[in-house]
């Protein structure tokens, strides 16, 4: 096949991989939130004004236009992301072959596609219009041009670079910036050797990136994932500073060369910026369009998984197998040890990794899947030393005075840099879904590893090269097969079976039949609200739903459609409340279970949920949606559970708990606790059914994913006398039950009753146990968020020493300082109740998803005690504490505190004033009249319309 043309058959096989799922599945949340923002565009809404985004607006311009050129479907635009997909694919084929040749090339390309996240009966994420499909695309062409400059020369591949650079900006903010800062990184490593004309202007740049990633990281949030994401551009800069200080040679002067990046990337970003920049100011702009200083990055922090214990270990083990074995290929064809030495510590390695497999190998839910979810993590631990290994070889090249890069070593940095900065796409939110998002450019690195290791093993072993390449590209090849041939299980298993088809020609999708519940309750959804929305009516979706009204085509009341906890925060949570009140949407649409990443949400937006119980009722319950009217009396519900069925036999339940789909493992359950009756029943007919670890593993799983408290007794007594990793997975089960039982009592809608001392185990453990477990450091960190409110619960005072050291001791762990100090208050410690509010200085999700609302709930009880301690945290240090205390003050009806909250009125802090205008409104305090009528003509926008609605409540206009 010709060159010219091989990256194009690999961009055509991934593409007909992509179309062939075109209109499978679809994404509730996500998917369903751009699609509505798109078609908000398409109608002329603006971005940040008319709705909220974390986004920059290329991605809804873009697929704006194609809603007026085709229709408002989401068929387009999953047309252009097959070819934005594949496009990607083709292009890091290009970019790897030059590096590792035509079959490594393919294996790295085609394995990408393949391991893209898909979730069968759900849906597949290269469908789902995420700018990150298309600011990655533009990252690697922006690779791609950078490349042709460090082999051809010529500004013109620098402007080239520079504008693909500002097309990925205006498609997500940090891939572009990481995207010019890895230009300016290439630029600068090669002109700063001894007696560079640049040298000095490069150094420069080099600190200066250097202090620009320190600048980047919130090291109150990340630990170990600064030097995992940091370590090897760290030592990169470093290293050519310092240590390989050697000339290289360069074309373009090096400000010149920043100078036309710059003009490239000032071409797609300068007019929507200005525009913005003018329409927003430059405040609002940096927060609401960058997110800088929004604290976004807090908000949706995730940690850099550690692999502790079995199977979280398997990737570690897998990286660290690929690193041996290189490492052992390259001493020994560079003759520092024997041929026969590396052959043997190989064979040993595998011999031991296979007994090792033997021994811990359990794969509950199935070969292929546990394959491809431990395949997924792999690049957590091999990215990071490959980078450092890469960068160890460049700057090799650069040691003393003779070191000069050929094309293929001018490549390699290249491909090295770019492939660093991507990586930085992890933080903060470092998941699988963003590992796949980082690693393409690090595919490139990784592949020509993989040949340089393969020749090094051609050598030991004495072999064609071409023999080991093709081993590895067969075996890559292999995984890509597995990970990619079990997602059409979709499209093949109907059985003769239609499948379910949403009912909506704006989202014209299908998933099988057999996991068409969900489908199946959606179309019930819209189907009811058709029947009864005024023409014109909004309906409002809460936590993230706006699949809903996009499938209706039917507007919402407010900006926001999506509500994560933290973001939108209280100020933006109290104007929807004003905007509802004003237009007053007939329905409302929300969750009664499976929130998914939203599970904290309603109790995190405490004054939307007093409001919307206030005003609407339940009036329909389909699947896990619940539909509630406004204003409406109460009386019969329309239900439809909607479930699937399960045969009632072990094997049967068994094998559906190891389904993917909720719903069937859901039924499963369902059929396995009939069986059980009682907390007894469970113990006793998990010991029948599941009689070895990989069935105790599905069973445990899953009991904690219900949410049964009959469960309780089983798994505590799994954690005390299990193994290690079954120990740690009841421990986990029983975290899950410990926070669903709190955050479930916050729904908006049919708020469960759990029974008393629901979480106390009753026969497996005495309290002793539990109190044990919370006094050792290992042992709470495992299973202490539980074993806290079980104390609670069982209303053990003698479990208060042990709760008040955690409080002390565990300072840099608010996850296990709120559950102790909350079970403290149950246990009739009230200072307790202070403790709490000396946390709201924290923005963190531990503390500001389930204080305030602990709080809100304790001042029924002891309104005395709580106004002392908020009265305290109105003139606390931090100003997020003191805009908290004055939020709760108001929500919990807390009239004591008027006086107090009139003081904050003159806090430094804007968003302190806000919240106690609000709450001074709440209260109805009438002494702040003179004071809030002074702010209804302030200078700022916002605090004139919270001090307009706090007058209208104190004059009896509002609700």
């Amino acid at each position: 096949m010709s060159r010219r043309l091989a990256p194009l058959a690999v961009a055509a096989v991934a593409a007909a991989y992509f179309a062939s799922f075109l209109t499978y599945g679809i994404n509730l949340e996500d998917e369903g939130l751009i699609l509505y923002q798109i078609a908000r565009t398409a109608h002329g809404e603006v971005p940040y004004f008319d709705f909220h985004t974390g986004y920059t607006p290329g991605v809804f311009y873009l697929n704006a236009a194609l809603f007026r050129l085709f229709g408002e479907s989401l068929v387009p635009i999953r047309v252009l992301l097959v070819a934005v997909n594949a496009t990607l694919v083709g292009l890091l084929y290009a970019l790897v072959r030059p590096l590792a040749g035509s079959a490594l090339a393919a294996a790295a390309a085609l394995g990408y596609a393949a391991f893209l996240p898909f979730f069968v009966g759900q849906f597949a994420s290269f469908n789902i219009p995420y700018p990150s499909w298309y600011a990655g695309l533009a990252f690697l062409a922006v690779e791609k041009a950078f490349d042709r400059y460090l082999v051809r020369g010529g500004g013109t591949w620098l402007v080239v670079a520079g504008f693909l650079a500002g097309v990925a900006f205006t498609m997500k903010p940090n891939a572009g910036v990481l995207a010019v800062l890895a230009c300016g990184l290439g630029l600068a490593l090669v002109a700063a050797g001894e007696g560079d004309p640049d040298r000095g202007s490069a150094r420069l740049l080099l600190v200066l990136a250097a202090l620009f990633l320190l600048a980047t990281f919130d090291f109150d949030l990340v630990e170990y994932e600064a030097p995992m994401l940091l370590g090897a551009p760290f030592f990169l800069i470093v290293g050519r500073l310092v240590w390989a200080r050697a000339r290289e040679s360069h074309g373009l002067r090096l400000w010149r060369a920043v100078g036309l990046v710059a003009l490239g990337a000032a071409l797609p970003t300068g007019p929507w910026l200005v525009y913005f920049v003018l329409r927003l100011g430059p405040r609002l702009f940096v927060r609401e369009v960058l997110l800088v200083g929004s604290g976004a990055e807090r908000i949706y922090a995730t940690p850099y998984p550690l692999p502790v214990g079995f199977p979280h270990v398997w990737p570690l083990l897998a990286a660290a197998a690929v690193v041996v074995i290189g490492a052992l290929g390259l001493a020994a064809e560079r003759r520092r040890i024997r041929h026969r030495s590396a052959v043997v510590w190989v064979a040993g390695g595998a011999a031991a990794l296979v007994g090792l497999a033997f021994l811990r190998f359990r794969m509950p839910e199935g070969v292929t899947s546990s394959i491809v979810w431990q395949a997924q993590h792999v690049g957590f631990y091999a990215a990071p030393p490959l980078g450092v290994a890469v960068a160890a070889v460049c700057l090799g090249r650069w040691r003393g005075a003779g070191g000069r890069f050929g094309v293929g070593e001018r490549r390699l940095l290249g491909a090295l840099v770019f492939a660093l900065c991507m990586y930085l796409m992890l933080y903060p939110r470092i998941d699988t879904m963003h590992l796949i998002i980082a690693l393409p450019a690090m595919l490139v690195v990784a592949a020509a590893a993989a040949a340089r290791l393969a020749r090094a093993w051609a050598a030991v072993l004495r072999l064609p090269e071409r023999v080991p390449r093709v081993i590895l590209a067969g075996g890559a090849g292999a995984l890509a097969l597995t990970a990619a041939l079990p997602n059409y299980a979709g499209l093949l298993g109907g059985h003769g079976r239609p499948p379910a088809t949403l009912a909506s020609a704006r989202a014209p999708i299908h998933v099988e039949a057999g996991r068409g519940e969900d489908v199946r309750a959606l179309n019930a959804v819209l189907d009811h609200l058709r029947d009864r929305l005024p023409p014109g009516a909004p309906v409002f979706t809460f936590p993230a739903l706006a699949l809903v009204p996009y499938a209706l085509d039917r507007p919402t009341p407010t900006a926001h459609d999506y509500f994560f906890p933290g973001r939108p925060d209280h100020r933006p949570e109290a104007e929807v409340m004003r905007t509802l009140e004003a237009v007053r949407p007939p329905y409302l649409v929300t969750l009664n279970r499976r929130l998914g990443f939203f599970s904290e949400s309603p109790m995190y937006y405490f004054l939307l949920r007093a409001y919307v119980r206030s005003h609407y009722v339940l009036e329909a319950r389909f699947g896990r949606y619940d539909v509630l009217r406004r204003d409406g009396r109460g009386g019969a519900v329309v239900e439809d559970d909607l479930e699937p069925t399960v045969a009632d036999d072990p094997v049967a339940v068994f094998a559906a708990l190891a389904d993917p789909d909720r719903h069937i493992r859901r039924a499963a359950l369902r059929v396995f606790l009939a069986h059980a009756h009682t907390a007894a029943g469970v113990t006793a007919l998990a010991a029948a059914w599941a009689p070895d670890e990989a069935r105790q593993l599905l069973l445990v799983r899953n009991l904690g994913e219900a949410g049964d408290e009959r469960a309780v007794d089983y798994l505590v007594g799994t954690v005390d006398t299990a193994g290690t990793r079954l120990r740690a997975e009841a421990a986990g089960a029983l975290t899950y039950l410990a926070l669903r039982g709190t955050s479930d009592r916050y729904l908006f809608t049919d708020v469960p009753q759990v029974p008393p001392r629901a979480l106390v185990p009753e026969r497996a453990v005495p309290l002793e146990r539990l109190r044990s477990w919370m006094a050792d450091y290992r042992q709470r960190r495992l299973i202490g968020i539980y074993a806290a409110r079980a104390l609670g619960e069982a209303g053990d005072g003698a479990a208060v020493p042990v709760l008040e050291q955690v409080l002390v001791a565990e300072r840099q762990r608010p996850y296990l300082q709120v559950p102790a100090a909350e079970a403290l208050v149950g246990l009739g410690r009230l200072e307790h109740l202070c403790s709490l509010v000396g946390l709201l200085g924290e923005l963190k999700h531990d503390v500001q998803d389930w204080v305030p609302s602990f709080l809100i709930d304790a001042a029924s009880a002891h309104p005395a005690e709580l106004a002392a301690c908020l009265r305290e945290g109105l003139v606390h240090g931090a100003p997020l504490a003191r805009e908290a205390c004055a939020w709760v003050a108001g929500a919990a009806g807390l009239d004591a505190l008027s006086p107090d909250l009139r003081q904050a009125l003159a806090d430094p802090e804007t968003s302190v004033r806000v919240a106690a205008v609000w709450s001074l409104g709440a209260l109805h305090d009438e002494a702040s009249r003179p004071a809030l009528a002074r702010l209804a003509d302030d200078p700022d926008a916002e605090m004139r319309a919270f001090a307009h609605e706090a007058l209208g409540r104190l004059d009896g206009v509002r609700s």
